[in-house]
């Protein structure tokens, strides 16, 4: 790859993580009722208006954009993707009639988890999921 294409690529749209900008996002797995944040990158509009973001399924998911860029210079914007329903859609930026980014975003039913005790161990009194699907136990306090 020379200079030229890889300078290309660098202005091509895209959606991607917020912690890395060099990796497209072609896909992403999220929860039930939960908001996930993306960059847009590469879509250098002067306002937030002339970008439009589609769902093919609206009620499965729905994305908005942030009033104010992430980094304007750099056409990086903030995108919020909801979630409302187990299902999949394509969420597509859209500057005028032109796609510039698309992004396949699948929504999952959270089972229940039950964890064992182990002997010495507090009673868990609850247990929490993140955005990332990682499962966390939360024991009562001692002397409950």
């Amino acid at each position: 790859m020379n200079h030229l294409d890889s300078e290309l690529k660098s202005c091509t749209a895209r959606f991607t993580f917020i912690g890395s900008h060099s990796v497209p996002l072609a896909q992403t797995t999220m929860p039930v009722n939960r908001t996930k944040c993306v960059h847009l990158v590469g879509v250098k509009a002067k306002s937030y208006c002339e970008i439009t973001l589609v769902s093919t399924a609206a009620e499965v998911v729905s994305a908005s954009i942030h009033k104010a860029p992430f980094d304007g210079p750099k056409g990086i914007w903030c995108v919020d993707l909801k979630s409302y329903a187990r299902g999949k859609a394509k969420i597509q930026a859209r500057v005028g009639e032109e796609t510039v980014a698309s992004i396949d975003v699948e929504i999952v039913t959270i089972s229940a988890v039950m964890l064992p005790i182990f002997r010495g161990e507090s009673e868990v009194r609850s247990v929490s999921v993140d955005e990332n699907n990682h499962v966390f136990a939360h024991r009562a306090p001692s002397g409950e």
